[in-house]
């Protein structure tokens, strides 16, 4: 700790890639993280998102790639109650993804967990290019997000 200055993440284990896919497929299950970005990061912190897609959709066919996209926009913002997110519609917030469903994946280890997805190209926050063409474009335009009660 005192080497680390109390930088020191933690990793626990909570079961295999089946008991992911138990939780996943449950109906009022939606895709998360809970990575932080502080210190050496869990490698999920980079790949969570693109990791559903590459070894859940992708490689073990586990959820539809339509699934996956509801669990990862519509679905929380209903859940939490978003308003004008989680779907690409006039007058909502552009928050988009553009992605190659055939590559995107997670690259991120545990010795090297700072590694950006592959198969991601492009990134949209409130309408602004936040990845451009796989470069970060350094724009900051996302917001602290309320739950309402």
């Amino acid at each position: 700790l005192k080497e680390e200055e109390n930088a020191v993440g933690m990793y626990d284990y909570y079961g295999k890639d089946e008991h992911v896919v138990t939780f996943l497929t449950r109906e009022e299950s939606n895709v998360c993280t809970d990575g932080l970005l502080a210190g050496k990061p869990h490698p999920r912190v980079y790949g969570s998102f693109p990791r559903i897609i590459g070894k859940f959709v992708r490689e073990m066919k586990a959820l539809t790639l339509e699934e996956a996209i509801y669990k990862m926009t519509n679905k929380p913002a209903k859940t939490f109650k978003l308003e004008d997110r989680g779907l690409l519609k006039e007058g909502y917030f552009a928050d988009i993804v553009i992605f190659d469903e055939n590559t995107t994946i997670d690259k991120g280890t545990f010795v090297d967990p700072i590694q950006n997805p592959e198969g991601i190209s492009h990134v949209m926050v409130n309408g602004v290019l936040a990845i451009d063409n796989y470069e970060a474009t350094k724009k900051l335009s996302g917001k602290v997000l309320r739950i309402k009660k």
